[in-house]
């Protein structure tokens, strides 16, 4: 019975030690963790404080400003990073990601539309204005 109970006990610790042992190894870092935490970071709040600015658009004009500097700005930043950097991005930030650029693209798309049904001003002179202007004739 002793030897059974001492079997027991050396076979559970033995259980224990394969199960708690692993837990205290250091897990492998990986290298790009931190960067491609940073990465989305910084594309988050970019893509963010564009999709408000899209609010202040008045024209197309000042819509195409908007859209240039928001692609010129997630161009430099993607430029400040390896490509590999990127690759590390969890794949819910790259969701993320990927639902603010599609809001993005809706929003700029559906301000175009309304830009576009708005009415032009219209001549304010009825007629052309340089029939009545007497042509120069030929010395």
């Amino acid at each position: 019975m002793k030897t059974f109970i001492f079997k027991t006990a050396i076979f559970s610790s033995l259980i224990a030690a394969i199960l708690i042992l692993p837990s205290c190894r250091k897990e492998k870092q990986d290298p790009f963790r931190q960067q491609a935490h940073e990465l989305f970071t910084k594309s988050l709040e970019i893509s963010k404080s564009y999709i408000d600015s899209l609010a202040t658009a008045k024209d197309t004009a000042s819509l195409i400003r908007i859209c240039d500097r928001y692609d010129e700005m997630i161009t430099k930043l993607n430029y400040k990073y390896s490509s590999e950097v990127a690759l590390h991005i969890s794949e819910g930030a790259n969701d993320t990601l990927t639902h603010l650029v599609e809001r993005f693209i809706t929003l700029k798309d559906s301000l175009l539309v309304v830009f576009s049904k708005k009415p032009t001003a219209t001549d304010s002179i009825p007629t052309d204005s340089l029939s009545s202007i007497p042509m120069a004739k030929n010395l």
